[in-house]
């Protein structure tokens, strides 16, 4: 009888080898501009460092304003809309499509107030004699601020003013509504003309004379 043979067990390692590939670090880009400001209005916003070449640049808005002008990749120009908070962000792209530069950025949107509701005050003037004008609807935290062109406003700012009006009839006074805090926004304005007095004079008197005659007229 022949012996049995015995094989050892042989063990199979399996050796398996997994590659990471390291992610390049994301470069961070610095925005620049205004963090608080009016609903209704246009800013613009830029990056401090240079772009890098062979990187695609895109920029967006998550909400409350629109993209006017993107052209310069370094400089956006935004129109806000509603008040809230919007995130402005600029995500650079390689060939592959993988992000390799990106930036984010708050920005306040803040509501404009109401206009005055009146303003009040004469029609008709005696030009560069200072006459006073008053605004209605007063609301805590805003004021009013006064302008007229080619004339002067002895108080700017406040419920009332007195304008004295210069140059050719009719005259514009205008009122506009602004916030005490920052960013100051302001209201529509709202205009008034201002016209000088019509002054028809009529003369009587003799439409012949003598010589060397004294005539009332």
């Amino acid at each position: 009888m022949m012996p049995k043979l015995k094989f050892p067990i042989c063990g199979i390692i399996l050796l398996f080898v997994v590659a990471f590939r390291a992610q390049a670090e994301i470069k961070p880009i610095t925005i620049n501009g205004n963090i608080m400001v009016c609903s209704g209005v246009t800013a613009i916003y830029s990056i401090s460092s240079a772009l890098t070449p062979g990187i695609h640049y895109k920029w967006s808005i998550s909400a409350c304003g629109k993209i006017m002008d993107a052209n310069s990749l370094s400089a956006l120009q935004v129109l806000w809309g509603k008040p809230g908070i919007a995130t402005i962000k600029l995500e650079g792209r390689d060939e592959k499509n993988i992000v390799m530069e990106s930036g984010s950025y708050l920005v306040t949107i803040k509501p404009t107030p109401p206009a005055p509701n009146a303003l009040l005050g004469p029609d008709t003037v005696c030009f560069e004699a200072p006459i006073t004008f008053t605004a209605k609807n007063t609301i805590e935290g805003t004021l009013f601020e006064w302008a007229t062109p080619g004339g002067i406003c002895n108080f700017t700012s406040g419920d009332s003013t007195e304008a004295a009006f210069s140059g050719s009839s009719p005259a514009m006074l205008m009122v506009w509504r602004v916030n005490i805090d920052a960013p100051h926004c302001h209201s529509d304005t709202i205009k008034k003309l201002v016209y000088r007095p019509n002054m028809n004079l009529h003369i009587t008197g003799p439409d012949s004379i003598y010589p060397n005659s004294l005539t009332i007229y």
